[in-house]
């Protein structure tokens, strides 16, 4: 897990605390931090560190902060 990631406007890759050769769960959890943020999508798992990003509740890319859960091997 890792914790109260700051995600910018354009996303962030997730750093990751251990190395993988395959992501299969990335499970982000939205923090309130006071921002316009509505929800995370997960762009992709890639094993340099799985890119996300936020949104707003019109879908327009915005900052916030997440905790997110990692499974893989």
């Amino acid at each position: 897990r890792v914790l109260n990631v700051a995600i910018g406007s354009s996303g962030v890759r997730v750093p990751l605390t251990k190395s993988y050769q395959a992501i299969k769960v990335v499970a982000p959890l939205l923090l309130d931090d006071g921002g316009t943020a509505a929800h995370i999508k997960i762009v992709d798992k890639d094993i340099a560190g799985p890119l996300i990003k936020a949104y707003d509740s019109n879908n327009v890319l915005t900052t916030a902060h997440a905790d997110i859960t990692i499974q893989g091997y």
